[in-house]
């Protein structure tokens, strides 16, 4: 695909390290964790195809999501040029913002480790006196945390282990 430059490849993860990516301290910070700080990360080519997905998080994600459509693809266009350069514009096809903020059912939920703690995913993951079980996106497994297709896996691998805990200790597998 033409898309590919000697610096990214697909699959890369591309993240706008602005200066407001470490506070006043110098301490890293996480996008929208800070009101008025507008980072966003982009997901390049995911699976060898043309796209690009930009997450924003935060206060900063319910002002964009707040904002409609066209100021988020506009914000995430703007970003592009500036990791790209200002010819990006012209290659952007097509956009679209997933109304998480919207959802009823979702309420902008996302989850991501902090440095140093992916391992908590597991200790998540583990069922409580194996009668209370979490899944979701934060808990899938094969580098699919984070995304729909991880999500849908991780709560079918719960289900199976749930229909197993229910079944008589005499016919469990």
């Amino acid at each position: 695909m033409d898309h590919h430059t000697d610096k990214w490849k697909a699959g890369d993860n591309i993240l706008d390290e602005r200066p407001s990516r470490r506070d006043e301290t110098g301490k890293f910070c996480f996008p929208g964790e800070h009101p008025g700080k507008q980072d966003i990360f982009f997901l390049a080519w995911p699976w060898d195809s043309d796209l690009m997905v930009g997450f924003v998080g935060g206060d900063f994600a319910w002002e964009l999501s707040a904002a409609g459509e066209k100021a988020a693809i506009d914000f995430a266009t703007q970003r592009l040029g500036d990791i790209f350069g200002s010819d990006m514009s012209k290659k952007v096809k097509k956009g679209l913002l997933t109304p998480w903020a919207s959802n009823p059912f979702v309420r902008g939920a996302y989850a991501a480790a902090m440095p140093g703690d992916y391992e908590s995913r597991k200790i998540i993951g583990t069922p409580v006196n194996n009668r209370v079980y979490f899944a979701g996106e934060a808990l899938a497994t094969g580098g699919m945390y984070g995304t729909c297709t991880g999500a849908y896996n991780s709560g079918m691998e719960v289900a199976k282990k749930v229909a197993s805990a229910l079944k008589p200790p005499t016919q469990r597998g």
